[in-house]
């Protein structure tokens, strides 16, 4: 009840002339220029893409319980890590807001877990040591409140992909990683995961059998038609159909605020 509480307090809120978002946009540039995060933007009008996503998340999280959010594509480089990264930011900071800092213990958490083992981002993006992660519990039983790191964030944490490469799709689909799911929901409100491409990679498979909720990162102008239907059928075929697509690294060819009012 505290989380619907707080939401419903926040949406009063916003009604009665308070906006969200301008104060989550004031304090992540005052965050950047304290601690700058090398790849995160901070043009307000990009953060608000990545907070109309977080808020649609929000929504299923409350209304219908959903705590895993799986972010893939269709191929490489398609911008997943990205999005996860600046959702994850903004939804953090989101909590931090007068709306909800009465929240405490695991609602008022978020992690990001990088389980695109064979080709990690997540560390880079926030400049975080990548020697225990996600594989490491899988493999060797880590613990994972030895392999979580916190941000400069202070409600924001990563579970990196660790070490070790190759195919992990075994340890991914079996009881390790289930158990470990189980102790990442009682510890944390929302858990983004950044998984590897659908196409020919059969740990995205593996993450299937765990995770249900997934969105697709589809790159703007680049990612072929026949790629994205390919995914969105192999996902269905998994019991898995996208939540939505994300357009990623949109162009604006006219101003960006025209585009707003059509």
């Amino acid at each position: 009840m505290g989380y619907v509480h707080e939401a419903l307090k926040k949406a009063q809120q916003n009604r009665n002339g308070g906006d969200e978002f301008a104060v989550i946009s004031e304090r992540i540039q005052a965050q950047v220029s304290r601690s700058p995060v090398q790849r995160l933007q901070t043009r307000k009008e990009i953060l608000r893409d990545y907070y109309l996503i977080k808020e649609r998340l929000h929504s299923l999280q409350m209304l219908q319980g959903v705590r895993f959010f799986t972010f893939t594509s269709a191929h490489r480089a398609e911008g997943v890590t990205t999005v996860v990264a600046h959702v994850g930011y903004i939804w953090a900071n989101s909590l931090l807001t007068p709306g909800f800092s009465s929240l405490t213990g695991p609602e008022a958490r978020i992690l990001l877990v990088d389980a695109n083992l064979n080709n990690p981002q997540l560390n880079a993006f926030f400049n975080l040591e990548n020697e225990m992660g996600l594989a490491e519990c899988l493999t060797q039983r880590l613990p994972a409140e030895k392999a979580i790191k916190q941000t400069s964030v202070k409600n924001l944490f990563v579970l990196t992909a660790g070490t070790l490469r190759g195919d992990l799709s075994h340890q991914l689909s079996g009881s390790a990683f289930a158990n470990l799911l189980q102790e990442l929901q009682l510890n944390f409100g929302a858990v983004l995961v950044d998984a590897p491409p659908v196409i020919a990679h059969p740990e995205l498979i593996a993450l299937s059998t765990h995770l249900k909720h997934f969105i697709l990162v589809v790159r703007s102008e680049d990612t072929p038609s026949y790629a994205v239907k390919k995914s969105i059928e192999t996902l269905s075929e998994l019991g898995r159909k996208p939540l939505g697509i994300v357009l990623n690294a949109r162009r604006y060819y006219i101003p960006e605020k025209i585009y707003r009012r059509l």
